[in-house]
């Protein structure tokens, strides 16, 4: 995906309880026919997929178009397994976070026009907020040994994005919390969020 597109179609896969984030994987098991389509599509294609969160209220209209969270993140998928029945698995990897500017059902599936966010506001964060976040994180891990890990892999990728992201989706959070996270509006502000996040539950 060459970092000067801004706009991209991409098939939109709802969901009510995942939030996804960037430079993280989401396995996923495909059973309804028209997300098989959308798979079949999607692997003969450019092998992307938009995870977005489906909003309160969803089961009125599961069938249909119940209402989703306009800011999202999109996947490629890097694993795929054809089961003999026609279900899916597949793994996906975080590429892009994005937000829906128009929606589409000319097929079974969903499908959104969306605008890009700006990678260069993903990729940076201050020393002093990443710090605050690696000694807070601690406080509600699921492993008391997770700061240490976090810590240790920044050190070796040298990646803030992936560290934080990480984080994001590893908490237990709820999916609103997660949310609120996805939509910040760069990695420094994401950061920020997820430290007051950390700092609320562990009260």
């Amino acid at each position: 995906m060459p970092d000067q597109t801004t706009t991209l179609t991409v098939p939109l896969f709802p969901l009510p309880k995942v939030v996804f984030f960037l430079k993280t994987f989401l396995p996923l098991h495909i059973f309804e026919p028209r997300y098989r389509a959308m798979v079949t599509d999607a692997s003969e294609g450019d092998h992307l997929i938009g995870m977005v969160l489906l909003k309160d209220g969803w089961e009125q209209d599961y069938e249909g178009t119940p209402p989703v969270h306009q800011v999202g993140c999109a996947g490629k998928i890097i694993a795929l397994e054809t089961l003999p029945d026609g279900r899916y698995n597949l793994m996906l990897h975080g590429l892009c976070r994005f937000t829906i500017e128009s929606e589409s059902r000319a097929k079974a599936y969903r499908e959104a026009q969306v605008r890009r966010s700006p990678e260069a506001d993903w990729r940076r964060v201050s020393d002093g907020v990443l710090k605050e976040l690696l000694e807070t994180v601690g406080l509600i891990a699921s492993r008391p040994t997770m700061s240490q890990e976090l810590a240790a892999l920044l050190h070796a990728s040298g990646d803030p994005e992936q560290v934080v992201n990480l984080v994001c989706s590893e908490l237990p959070l709820t999916e609103n919390e997660k949310q609120f996270l996805l939509e910040a509006d760069n990695l420094e502000q994401q950061a920020r969020r997820l430290v007051d996040c950390i700092r609320l539950h562990a009260q």
